[in-house]
């Protein structure tokens, strides 16, 4: 087996790998608070200068009873106040950022960190406060006449609108801000929704997934890290122009190294251009992130319950609680099996899936070794694996874990009474 250099006919639009750093770009700009208030920032200039444009279209009548020093008070009050506003918010985001690092996984707090409903709050309120000040500046150089003061008495207008409703809605923030709940309920929708988008990767039938034949061309990583994103259109196009299949080895959330495979073709040779057109639809990071990753936010919520469960902790009751958000979870993945199309129809790839395996360890295997000598906590567990296993789909693993959360209970817990009332459990 060997690479081929010369070039062969390609029918496929190039640029994957641009456009997947171009995502990781994009993922990362969403989730950075200076960013957004930059861009808010350059609106907030954007409006207060160019709002004189529009002063023809101001009626005269409008003119003489808005263009006098109305708005000039408006914007001196919320150029006063938004800088508090913006120096509490900003004190309120450290408090609650340094509380959620104390009690919630690394992991976990990234999430938070990136939370864009408190960037969005913080943002706006920056906003307005430089909108005011450099509204003021060139009210007193008499850039606006008073056609452009109307003009600006509505923008200000509406900018103070948006305001009151952030600061309404920021309010309702602060009083989960920082709290372990909070963060629970953040990687729960954020896992929600990954998914549902990466639910026609699952595999339900529990079927092996076919190794490719020995004789098939391996495709190794390029770097070392976890893959972040697979782009599976993509190879699903190049596939079908080889007419080779394609396996796919790895899942999103792998790590790997530059000795690890992850994919192989059936053939002998292939030429350089398609190696580097399918590594192309691999993004790799220096870390797992939760968008395309449904495995990682299973994983986020049991190092929570796992974390609650520490010695230095013994908080067996935010354990239980994430068993209630992983099992929410696993319902939710079926409910989505029978309503997601299939969008990847190609002969010749082979996606390596996701098993229900695969699941149940992410979601629970860490709490039920941790809370193995916790009655509450494993009785909790059998009945949410009980619930579980009439699902036809789920039955094989949530009884194998299942089986062997009591058999680990039998090893640590020291009551008779507390290993039967967990047994008893198994069976409801």
């Amino acid at each position: 087996m060997y690479w081929l250099n010369a070039d062969r006919d390609f029918n496929m639009v190039d640029g994957g790998l641009m456009g997947l750093k171009l995502l990781q770009i994009y993922r990362k700009l969403k989730t950075n608070l200076s960013f957004r208030a930059g861009l808010y920032c350059m609106a907030a200039i954007a409006a207060t200068l160019f709002s004189v444009s529009l002063s023809p279209l101001v009626p005269g009548e409008l003119s003489d009873l808005l263009g006098g020093e109305a708005v000039d008070r408006i914007l001196t009050i919320m150029a006063s106040s938004l800088l508090a506003v913006v120096t509490f918010s900003l004190a309120t985001l450290v408090t609650s950022y340094a509380n959620v690092n104390g009690s919630a996984p690394s992991r976990a707090t990234a999430l938070v960190i990136g939370d864009p409903k408190a960037h969005s709050a913080l943002s706006t309120f920056l906003g307005g406060f430089i909108f005011s000040v450099v509204s003021l500046t060139a009210l007193s150089t008499k850039y606006y006449g008073a056609d452009g003061r109307v003009i600006l008495f509505f923008i200000t207008i509406a900018v103070l609108s948006v305001i009151i409703w952030k600061i309404i809605t920021w309010i309702g923030q602060l009083s989960t801000a920082g709290r372990l709940e909070h963060v629970m309920r953040q990687v729960h929708d954020v896992s929600k929704k990954t998914i549902q988008g990466q639910i026609e990767y699952f595999s339900w039938n529990q079927e092996a997934f076919n190794p490719p034949p020995t004789s098939s061309l391996p495709i190794e990583s390029p770097t070392v890290g976890f893959v972040q994103t697979i782009d599976y259109k993509k190879l699903s196009k190049i596939a079908d122009s080889i007419k080779k299949p394609l396996h796919i080895l790895l899942l999103v959330g792998d790590f790997v190294t530059k000795t690890s495979v992850v994919a192989k073709i059936e053939t002998d040779m292939i030429t350089e251009d398609i190696q580097e057109k399918i590594l192309s639809c691999f993004l790799f990071g220096s870390s797992r992130t939760f968008e395309d990753d449904p495995r990682f936010g299973l994983i986020v919520l049991s190092e929570v319950g796992s974390r609650a469960l520490s010695p230095g902790i013994n908080d067996p009751g935010t354990a239980i609680q994430v068993l209630g958000h992983l099992t929410q979870l696993l319902y939710f993945a079926i409910e989505c099996k029978s309503d997601h199309p299939k969008t990847i129809s190609s002969d010749y790839l082979r996606i390596r899936p996701i098993t229900c395996s695969e699941i149940f360890d992410d979601a629970f295997r860490a709490i039920a070794r941790d809370g193995s000598p916790n009655c509450e906590v494993s009785i909790f567990l059998q009945k949410s694996l009980a619930s579980l296993s009439h699902i036809p789909e789920y039955a094989e693993a949530a009884a194998a874990l299942s089986a062997e959360n009591i058999s680990q209970c039998e090893t640590n817990m020291t009551s008779r009474n507390d290993i039967k009332r967990v047994k008893k459990a198994a069976t409801s």
